[in-house]
């Protein structure tokens, strides 16, 4: 497919304080074909009465609820519920630059082996400090498994932040989820199996 469908997965959990900027942050991607999936967990603020309204006047939407406590049985249920053939994350605080769906798939394109694409990060702190992600002795391009897990199972600090990568949704068990019982962590849990397994690449953008 020229233009896959791309399920983006965005659990939320109080999270009214981001979610305007979240809705105009999905607003500016570059690309159109996406499937949305706000899943709130058991907010307790205006989060679901929000989003709701904002999927209303859209196609490509959906609110779906989690009733176990914990981003990974939110982000799991997303899993569950993605369309898809690519999925990718998205956390109400985070942000994304419009071209990063295009970025990851043209990388996908060049590596047809790969499960997993990422990109770099910048973390931007109040006080105007701004620190970029490293990676580690990843190559940039492809890295044949079991590298990419090898190397954030013994160095979790070079693990992609999950806003950052994008999945191939066929090439992923049912096996591949987040650990229900881990509190933090669950997205390095996650990565890394996904990078024991799989192919990885490392594209140099942001």
């Amino acid at each position: 497919l020229l233009n896959p469908l791309i399920s983006i997965i965005i659990p939320v959990f109080n999270g009214e304080t981001f979610l305007n900027n979240c809705f105009a942050n999905l607003n500016s991607q570059s690309y159109n074909n996406l499937d949305i999936i706000f899943i709130d967990n058991n907010s307790s603020d205006k989060s679901f009465s929000m989003i709701k309204n904002f999927c209303v006047r859209k196609k490509n939407m959906r609110l779906l609820t989690c009733a176990v406590q914990g981003p990974s049985a939110t982000r799991n249920v997303g899993l569950r519920a993605a369309k898809g053939e690519y999925l990718t994350f998205l956390d109400v605080d985070d942000e994304i630059l419009p071209n990063k769906f295009h970025c990851l798939l043209k990388a996908f394109k060049k590596y047809p082996s790969a499960t997993m694409v990422f990109g770099k990060v910048k973390k931007i702190y109040d006080s105007g400090v701004i620190i970029d992600s490293v990676h580690g002795e990843l190559l940039n391009g492809i890295n044949i498994c079991p590298n990419a897990g090898l190397l954030w199972l013994k160095q979790f600090q070079y693990n992609p932040a999950i806003n950052s990568t994008m999945i191939k949704k066929k090439n992923i068990s049912k096996t591949n989820k987040f650990p229900e019982n881990l509190l933090f962590g669950e997205d390095v849990a996650f990565n890394v199996l996904i990078g024991l397994r799989h192919d990885v690449v490392m594209v140099t953008e942001t």
